[in-house]
């Protein structure tokens, strides 16, 4: 669940909705921009909530779900929105997080035609842009690190690719036997866990 932070008087107003003119004073990305416009359009106008996933968000304003998700934090950061945990609450008043219908993740691997990637070749990838806090050391070498997005990260996504096929088809493994990332230097997806994982498979390093 998200919550809006909406204009004042805007639960008088029909078939449309105003915008805050303090919007365009953050200095946001065009995209975070839209987010919030989807969210304040899709907002009740009594409590100012709104329950859309980003999988829609993704799919109404043509954005991949990482970006949407990028520009959600954003809007976190800048104080425009507020995302909430969404409990169910049954009949009995007993509260609960329910279960995925859906227990998949991408592991990003891939596998293209050949002629497909070679068409995608002569294309250009759409250019998505995040902003980062990103450490940097001033003129008189003191070292700062930023609260707030100083930086300017420019990327394209490789689902932008499955996005060009005319056609794609997904392939189910076991995470435990094809998947062990390396995300950080302890702990949780960290070469211990990709070790251990690779032993039980039967290999070892």
């Amino acid at each position: 669940m998200r919550r809006t932070k909406p204009p004042v008087g805007w639960e008088h107003v029909k078939n449309c909705f105003p915008v805050p003119n303090e919007l365009l004073d953050f200095d946001l990305p065009g995209g975070s921009i839209a987010v919030y416009i989807f969210l304040l359009r899709h907002a009740d106008r009594r409590t100012g909530q709104c329950h859309p996933s980003t999988a829609t968000m993704a799919k109404n304003l043509h954005y991949c779900r990482n970006t949407v998700a990028s520009y959600v934090r954003l809007l976190e950061e800048r104080g425009l929105i507020i995302t909430e945990h969404t409990k169910i609450i049954t009949k009995n008043g007993i509260k609960k997080n329910g279960n995925l219908l859906y227990n998949f993740g991408v592991i990003l691997n891939y596998l293209f035609r050949v002629d497909k990637l070679m068409a995608i070749a002569e294309k250009s990838l759409p250019l998505h842009v995040v902003e980062k806090k990103v450490p940097y050391i001033d003129e008189n070498g003191t070292e700062h690190k930023p609260e707030t997005p100083n930086a300017y990260k420019f990327e394209t996504l490789i689902l932008d690719m499955v996005y060009m096929m005319d056609n794609s088809l997904p392939f189910e493994v076991d995470r435990e036997k094809e998947f062990a990332p390396v995300k950080n230097a302890t702990g949780t997806d960290s070469v211990e866990t990709a070790r251990a994982l690779l032993e039980k498979n039967g290999i070892e390093i």
